[in-house]
């Protein structure tokens, strides 16, 4: 059975609202949600940094607060209380740290 909203108008006459287009915009936003980036990993292979803005690590550092960048391919990322970029193939998230 579908349900449906009432609202008065100033004419004193109920308007009929169907329940399903209210909830529309809610339904599209938990279709289509924004995936969630893991917030901890481990690194898969040591990485010499280019520039100041890269991280230099060795294989099996814990990566914390990992989070989107502007540069394609790249992560931010902290290793041993530095935070930098980190390329985004040498990060395992599914090493349950």
């Amino acid at each position: 059975t579908a349900s449906t909203n009432l609202s008065i108008s100033s004419k004193t006459e109920p308007t009929i609202t169907p329940s399903s287009t209210i909830r529309k915009s809610s339904i599209t936003n938990i279709a289509n949600p924004t995936p969630k980036l893991p917030t901890r990993g481990v690194t898969l292979y040591p990485c010499a940094a280019d520039n100041d803005s890269e991280l230099s690590f060795n294989a099996n550092e814990i990566v914390t607060q990992i989070r989107s960048s502007k540069e394609p391919g790249w992560l931010m990322g902290t290793i041993n209380g530095k935070t930098g970029l980190i390329p985004e193939n040498y990060i395992n998230f599914t090493g349950g740290v």
